[in-house]
């Protein structure tokens, strides 16, 4: 039995290394299935070229894992960031569209009130020019009527020219009865000195005693036709007199309504002239507001078509943003399969992923795309970061100050946000956008220092 052990040593030895063998595959297959689960890290002792190669194959499928999950978080980040650009894009190309559709009914109301002003204008035009020829036959019928004044102020002028010549006759007929009264109590004086002188001749006188009363009689019967005449003229004295006041009224009256007419005519003239100047400008008024009414009509009608433009637009950024979705809703399974791995900094670049998806949900908020409970939004302890951050986080980068400092912009990006979800809910746009400025800040400063503690190589 000694010479059999001893002429046959190799299958002992081969046992041996059959077994040595088998545990080193045991331990190839155990890592290649840990690698397979996404876990790297389980390590493969052996030098042999199947345990080398199986170390290089986990090496590399962990490499590529890493920068799988780092392309699948730049990809994510970039559409994210695209999608939230589209989505304020899209908010702003509403806010045109509501704008454009505001301003197209106000230019169409502006057209149709020019158009209305021009007729308006037409009207007055039509108006002034009836008026400036009523103001023409106006000043015609005042011209008429100077010269009718004229010709009736040289007529009351000439009667009373005659008045006063006949104011002048009188005179001179009162100086002629009173010469006449004068001889008639002159020959009534004579008669009464010849009847005494007759009845002192006696019958020798009695015929010239006749004559003498005869005389004396005539010169009675003048005494009293020279007092009629008297009484006679001194009431056509009055009465001419009369006359030649309300002659001498009469033309300055006429002068006066000369004066007046012609003042009026004046003015006529003045008016006339105005009225020319009105419906030269209400031509011109008219002309314009009519260039104007075609120039706002083609405005308006460019504002439409901005309008169809920019609906046209709104709809190619509902698109974008549908196709955008398409492409991060195949990111996100990517990025779920990459979470799953044991792969260095993971929550940190999923983190950065993340902030940007929290961003991105708020302007999709916004835009009316998603409807989001201010209640329900995690805070900065409960989402990825926050956990991380309060435990495994802070054991290996605690002492560094860029973790010190993550904390706080990573707390505004979620209470800003909520706020601004909050605002947002009770139509406060204002606000929801200066707090949505907030969060865009703090979430820049979250992904600087996330990616400089990716940097520290830990």
């Amino acid at each position: 039995m000694q010479l059999h052990a001893l002429s046959n040593p190799a299958p002992v030895s081969g046992a041996v290394v059959t077994t040595a063998r088998q545990e080193e595959q045991a331990e190839i297959a155990r890592a290649l299935e840990a690698a397979a689960n996404g876990n790297f890290s389980v390590r493969i002792e052996g030098d042999d070229p199947l345990s080398r190669a199986a170390r290089a194959l986990i090496a590399r499928c962990a490499a590529d894992s890493q920068t799988g999950l780092e392309h699948c978080v730049t990809f994510a980040i970039g559409a994210n960031q695209t999608g939230l650009s589209c989505a304020n894009l899209l908010i702003n190309t509403e806010d045109l569209n509501l704008a454009a559709q505001e301003i197209a009914v106000g230019m169409e109301e502006i057209a149709t009130s020019i158009q209305q002003t021009n007729e308006s204008v037409r009207h007055v035009r039509d108006l002034t020019q009836e008026m400036t020829a009523r103001t023409r036959e106006g000043q015609e019928h005042a011209a008429a009527a100077v010269q009718g004044m004229s010709a009736s102020g040289a007529a009351v002028g000439a009667a009373f020219d005659r008045v006063n010549g006949l104011q002048t006759a009188t005179h001179h007929i009162d100086q002629i009865v009173e010469t006449i009264a004068n001889v008639a109590q002159q020959t009534s004086m004579l008669a009464v000195n010849a009847s005494i002188e007759a009845a002192r001749a006696g019958a020798a006188g009695r015929g010239f005693s006749i004559v003498a009363q005869e005389v004396k009689s005539l010169s009675e019967q003048t005494a009293k036709a020279t007092d009629m005449a008297r009484q006679r003229m001194s009431a056509l004295r009055e009465e001419v007199s009369s006359i030649a006041g309300g002659l001498s009224r009469a033309v300055e009256a006429v002068e006066i309504g000369a004066t007046a007419v012609q003042d009026i005519n004046q003015r006529m003239r003045l008016i006339a002239q105005g009225c020319g100047q009105i419906e030269g400008d209400m031509v011109d008024s008219a002309d314009a507001l009519g260039e104007q009414a075609t120039v706002t009509q083609s405005a308006a009608d460019k504002v439409t078509a901005i309008c169809g433009g920019v609906e046209t637009c709104l709809n190619s950024t509902q698109e974008l943003i549908a196709a955008n979705d398409t492409a991060l809703s195949v990111v996100s399974e990517d990025m779920a399969r990459y979470a799953k791995l044991d792969l260095p900094a993971k929550v940190l670049h999923l983190a950065k992923a993340d902030h940007v998806i929290w961003k991105k949900r708020l302007a999709d908020m916004f835009a009316g795309r998603l409807n989001l409970d201010p209640g329900e939004l995690s805070s900065h302890h409960s989402c990825r970061l926050g956990k991380w951050y309060a435990a495994s986080g802070a054991e290996l980068y605690g002492d560094l100050a860029d973790f010190k400092a993550l904390e706080h912009p990573h707390r505004v990006v979620h209470s800003a946000g909520v706020a601004a979800a909050e605002a947002f809910m009770r139509g406060d746009r204002h606000e929801a956008f200066r707090l949505m400025g907030i969060v865009e800040s703090a979430s820049v400063e979250v992904i600087r220092l996330l990616d400089r503690l990716i940097a520290s190589g830990r």
